[in-house]
């Protein structure tokens, strides 16, 4: 199967009269050879444009991922602060009722 670049260099070919003369056959060839470089180069190029956007996608999701870990974290150790922090209201919380109960 041929690829679309060289279905274009093969119609390219075809067009080129088979009874011209040599420099202009030449200088269609050389036409050819030019838009063929310009058609690859724009390939290349949106093949590394495409790597590109793929990788920008990849830091910005780990950069997502990377955060929202952080935030995770963060949110983990407030809820273990208040955690012990209501732990120790409750423990004195009993002491007080230790010590009403005691006087009741």
């Amino acid at each position: 199967m041929m690829t679309q670049l060289e279905l274009f260099g093969h119609e390219a070919l075809k067009s080129i009269n088979t009874n011209s003369n040599i420099p202009t056959a030449i200088h269609a060839f050389a036409d050819l050879y030019e838009q063929i470089q310009k058609l690859q180069f724009e390939r290349d190029e949106a093949i590394q444009n495409k790597a590109k956007i793929g990788d920008k996608k990849i830091a910005t999701s780990m950069a997502t991922a990377s955060s929202l870990s952080r935030e995770n974290r963060k949110l983990k150790q407030q809820l273990n602060s208040q955690r012990q922090h209501i732990e120790g209201l409750t423990q004195k919380v009993l002491e007080i009722m230790d010590v009403l109960h005691e006087y009741n």
